[in-house]
């Protein structure tokens, strides 16, 4: 399954109104490009972390093995590529308790259940969301010392985690016929509640609502248009504002939870895609022909063009630091970002909450293990091969993984002995031989872990496996690239294994993209796809490379 094509992103108009005597030369000014970002087409999922802009470049809409984490700094104009995250792409992220969260939308490595990453700017944890069959993780969000996460693969469900993401709960699920599909796709936390868009695909024709959450109340926010597409849900002076489709345009609404009210009403001939709040307006981005637009407004009533968005096609809009940020498209087929270039210091509150060494880090809890015994159910489980032998296997790697062992189970049995049998995966859309797939978990258990070591053979096996339409692919050098950055195995052969992955020909860029994203962590070098420099790098630094 592949990116959600539910997500009502992309509507036919925008409520705005542009006001009649509107300065022309303030309604023709363009926001300055700040970065065009690539090989991706669209950058989209900005945040505000630490002073500088986040941000994913990625392939949305369509199945696409791509999710490149950049950041921004006003400051010096740089950009700066931070991370890969084993996703066909990356939902909406969030700030809690001075880390920023990051969840894989649609997580390519556990097979049924959610990730995550979360930084305090430099170090990096892996995340899991074990449950019910999760292929997306669509949302993050934060109230009351809580983390939210909006979650699905056909049924819609809302998690909640009282550690910092640790250990997960499920507070909510939505009833869906069989054989259709619901899903949570934003997520907003205002006045003490949770709001999320839910939209829920029935033989009927889909039905969207909004969801409010509270303690262990759900319900449908009273008032709130149904049936009707909702886009860019933004907190504001107390009130939750969205973007409501329908009758051939877009109106802006708000609630409290009680009251639900439109406060501006439908216009036509607009193609809106995104709404933003920041301290004093609200702001909203839509595309002509032509040119993208941003505008302003600082009721949600009155609106006033504030710039044109020259070179490309918006997505998203965000304030931070004072300034306003606009992602999109570019025409030139990679990701753009418009912004002001002025220097602005750092948000006192945030900074304020910056984690303050690792005793902040979330912490698997300490378990006594009997090794010897875990080894016996792990071999146990690895060469049985029931129907649930994926589940099975996953369940009990991801129990020794979470109990901190410090002592490697998992890679001496990468070539031990393992099944020879086909299983069938993704509803009969992918086979493998059990002996793959078990590989794969026990890769996986080693990244959570950041224990073990990944033979270097394992990364430079070639990719020969044909294209299938959901772009699913269970090949082993792909668990192989992320297993050696979460463990920080960084020797010469595996660093020569990684390098030369880049220079395989005829093989899909996301599989380079792997590469790149492991060679970022492990060496700290920032050259993202300019695979020149990589190589001019290694040629240099090879001959001093620890083996």
């Amino acid at each position: 399954m592949g990116i959600s094509m539910c997500r009502a992103v992309i509507l036919s108009a925008v409520v705005v109104s542009i006001v009649a005597n509107a300065h022309p030369l303030v309604a023709q000014t363009p926001l300055p490009v700040l970065a065009h970002i690539g090989p991706w087409p669209i950058a989209s999922e900005m945040i505000g972390y630490q002073g500088r802009l986040w941000f994913v470049n990625s392939v949305k809409y369509s199945n696409h093995n791509s999710a490149d984490l950049y950041s921004y700094d006003s400051a010096t104009g740089s950009l700066r590529y931070e991370r890969h995250l084993f996703s066909q792409d990356a939902g909406q992220p969030v700030i809690f308790q001075g880390l920023l969260y990051w969840p894989f939308e649609d997580a390519r490595f556990s097979l049924g259940w959610g990730h995550f990453m979360a930084t305090d700017g430099e170090r990096w944890l892996f995340g899991t969301i074990p449950g019910k069959q999760i292929f997306h993780t669509h949302a993050l969000t934060a109230m009351d010392g809580n983390l939210y996460a909006a979650t699905s693969a056909w049924q819609a469900t809302l998690q909640v985690s009282n550690d910092r993401g640790l250990t997960w709960r499920e507070v909510y699920a939505h009833p869906t016929i069989r054989g259709r599909v619901s899903r949570i796709v934003a997520l907003a936390a205002v006045g003490g509640a949770v709001y999320g868009y839910l939209l829920d695909r029935r033989d009927d024709g889909p039905r969207r609502r909004l969801l409010r959450f509270q303690g262990e109340s759900v319900r449908e926010v009273p008032g709130w248009p149904q049936d009707r597409a909702v886009t860019g849900l933004a907190p504001f002076r107390g009130w939750l504002y969205g973007l409501v489709g329908g009758g051939g345009g877009t109106a802006l609404w708000r609630t409290n939870g009680v009251l639900s009210e439109q406060v501006r009403p439908t216009k036509t001939g607009w193609r809106v895609k995104g709404l933003a709040a920041g301290p004093q307006a609200l702001w909203a981005v839509d595309s002509t022909r032509n040119t993208g637009r941003l505008w302003r407004s600082s009721d949600g009533g009155k609106w006033t063009l504030a710039h044109i968005l020259p070179g490309g096609s918006p997505n998203q809009a965000l304030v931070y630091n004072g300034r306003v940020y606009v992602s999109g498209a570019g025409e030139d087929g990679r990701g753009l970002l418009w912004g002001g270039k002025t220097a602005v210091s750092a948000n006192a509150a945030e900074s304020s909450q910056r984690p303050q060494g690792i005793v902040n880090w979330p912490r698997r809890p300490q378990q006594a293990l009997d090794l010897k015994a875990a080894g016996r159910e792990l071999d146990k489980a690895l060469l049985n091969t029931p129907p649930a032998y994926r589940g099975n296997l996953r369940d009990r790697v991801y129990k020794i993984a979470m109990t901190q062992p410090g002592d490697d189970l998992f890679s001496p049995r990468l070539k031990g002995l393992l099944p020879n049998i086909d299983l069938s995966l993704i509803g009969g859309k992918v086979h493998m031989p059990a002996s793959r797939l078990a590989r794969w978990i026990l890769l996986w258990g080693m990244s959570i872990t950041g224990i073990g070591v990944v033979p270097p053979e394992f990364i430079s096996t070639p990719w020969n496996t044909p294209p299938n339409r959901a772009e699913k692919y269970f090949e082993i050098p792909e668990a192989a690239i992320w297993a050696v950055a979460m463990t920080g195995q960084k020797d010469r052969a595996t660093l020569n294994a990684l390098i030369n992955r880049l220079k395989r020909k005829g093989e899909p860029l996301w599989v380079k993209g792997e590469a790149v994203g492991a060679l970022t962590v492990l060496t700290g070098k920032r050259f993202a796809y300019n695979f020149e420099a990589w190589h001019r790098w290694w040629a240099q630094a090879k001959k001093d490379w620890p083996k």
